[in-house]
């Protein structure tokens, strides 16, 4: 048995494409509000001069998440929503949000990353606390050891996990030591 479909006709038609249309009218007029705050926030974050590195990140991920959302309204807008005369599409403001963060970073140049607003020569993405050079110059080593250790009890109980687990560890020192050439 075959199962029997019958067609819409034109009012039923048009009464399906207004609720997805009105749908995604919605879901643009949230993210146009949501874009509207992150805006807001950035403006009232710059102001204050607050160009902390948790801050920047924080604020990627908002963008990410509104970008994100943007993606997700459009792959569910077949029928193009109107995206309401008196208020801006959303796309524009997106394309605004998008540009606000990296903005931001710019000017956070010259800022420190440990108190808003002083002024360094050091780039807020490369600001390096004190201290982490000597503690990552302690760890690597440390590794290197560990490795030593676990290859010579891998060796005399004869155990291909511990041969698998020390190549961790040189791969930990490896990286260690990576960031200390980083850092310079």
């Amino acid at each position: 048995m075959l199962l029997e479909t019958v067609g819409l006709d034109r009012a039923q038609e048009d009464k399906v494409v207004g609720r997805f249309t009105a749908d995604r009218d919605e879901a643009y007029r949230e993210l146009i509000d949501k874009c509207a705050d992150f805006e807001a926030e950035i403006a009232k974050e710059t102001a204050a001069e607050h160009f902390t590195y948790a801050e920047l990140e924080e604020n990627d991920e908002d963008l990410e998440k509104l970008k994100s959302r943007l993606a997700k309204i459009r792959r569910l807008d077949f029928y193009h929503a109107s995206c309401w005369p008196k208020r801006p599409p959303a796309t524009p403001i997106a394309q605004r949000c998008s540009k606000t963060t990296p903005a931001r970073i710019r000017r956070s140049r010259g800022k420190s990353l440990h108190s808003p607003g002083a002024h360094s020569q050091e780039s807020a993405m490369t600001a390096v606390p004190p201290g982490l050079r000597r503690a990552v110059l302690i760890v690597a080593p440390l590794n290197i050891a560990y490795f030593g250790v676990e290859f010579a009890v891998a060796l005399a109980i004869d155990s291909v996990s511990l041969f698998a687990e020390r190549a961790d560890f040189l791969e930990d020192a490896a990286i260690n030591l990576l960031i200390v050439v980083a850092l310079g």
